[in-house]
């Protein structure tokens, strides 16, 4: 295996105890309140290693400073509300399942908004993944022989 293999299963891990310990703090703190705790909890360490930041942020040049706003907008803020107000809506594994469907729209928006063309295993790939999602989530559980569900 691979350190990069490696690397990749220490993060689903680490998400996925992420994922379970936030929705035990969505009954005590609402989605926004968390994801902001949780952006500052993760970023305050950052100020101890990194030397020659606010030189830095005056030499950027507008473009870096546009990128940065870009990136702390979409791709975190909007992703980390949206992703607790839904974990606090729903079951951790059925909200999780839905993680999914990441692989499928990144192909589809790299398609549309950089005009790359999906492989074919790319297509076939997104294709399994959506059927994953919609198993879980339409039919409601995994379905499995009757002995090994447990009586609710």
């Amino acid at each position: 295996m691979s350190n990069g293999a490696i690397l990749v299963l220490i993060a689903a891990v680490a998400t996925s105890v992420f994922f379970v310990f936030q929705k035990t703090l969505l009954t005590r703190y609402n989605p926004i309140e968390l994801t902001a705790y949780f952006t500052w909890a993760g970023t305050l360490p950052f100020f101890f290693f990194s030397p020659g930041l606010f030189t830095s942020i005056q030499n950027a040049t507008i473009e870096a400073h546009l990128s940065t706003l870009y990136v702390g907008i979409f791709p975190a803020a909007i992703a980390y509300v949206t992703w607790a107000i839904a974990l606090s809506l729903g079951n951790a594994s059925s909200v999780a399942s839905m993680m999914y469907l990441e692989p499928a729209v990144a192909i589809l928006v790299a398609w549309i908004w950089l005009s790359e063309w999906p492989t074919t295993l790319s297509l076939i790939g997104g294709i399994i993944a959506l059927s994953g999602v919609l198993i879980i989530n339409v039919q409601g559980k995994i379905i499995l022989p009757k002995s090994w569900t447990r009586q609710i």
